[in-house]
């Protein structure tokens, strides 16, 4: 599993929500292809 870092959200995104992006990869064993995930990250005070 690989994670990129965090960066900014571009206008040309739908979620408008989110302060950051980041992209993970999961790379499982027995399968054709690797898998891509976006998150999408929440900037706030606690």
């Amino acid at each position: 599993t690989t994670s990129f870092a965090p960066e900014l959200v571009q206008p040309y995104r739908k979620a408008k929500r989110y302060s950051y992006v980041m992209t993970g990869q999961v790379i499982p064993p027995n399968a054709p292809e690797n898998i891509l995930i976006e998150y999408g990250v929440v900037e706030g005070n606690e």
